[in-house]
């Protein structure tokens, strides 16, 4: 059974170990072609190891989430309407011509 994720989404500070493992990890996710796919499947190795397959934008957002981390950084996972207009993104200081990185970690980072 999926766990839902709740809406009120917690900042996480990274702590120096944080930061040093985010690092290694973006560092050997950014080895990896993800701008060519449009899923990628992934392995979760715990009690019970299994195979998962998530859109590669979501990796790709992963990364950046981590890169993030990695110089320190806080991050704050949100969401908005897909319905929001390039208008109503500039009005809250958000412009995909100015920034490299994505929306979260734009506003949140």
């Amino acid at each position: 059974m999926a766990a839902l994720i709740p809406q009120n989404f917690q900042t996480v500070t990274p702590t120096e170990a944080d930061a040093l493992l985010a690092r290694e990890s973006s560092r050997r996710l950014a080895t990896h072609k993800l701008d060519r796919r449009s899923s990628v499947r992934i392995q979760v190795l715990d009690d019970e190891a299994e195979a998962v397959v998530v859109p590669a934008s979501a990796l790709r957002l992963f990364l950046h989430l981590l890169t993030e981390m990695s110089q320190g950084n806080a991050v704050t996972l949100g969401t908005f309407s897909s319905d929001l207009s390039q208008g109503t993104l500039f009005s809250i200081g958000y412009s995909r011509r100015f920034s490299s990185t994505p929306f979260i970690a734009y506003l949140f980072g």
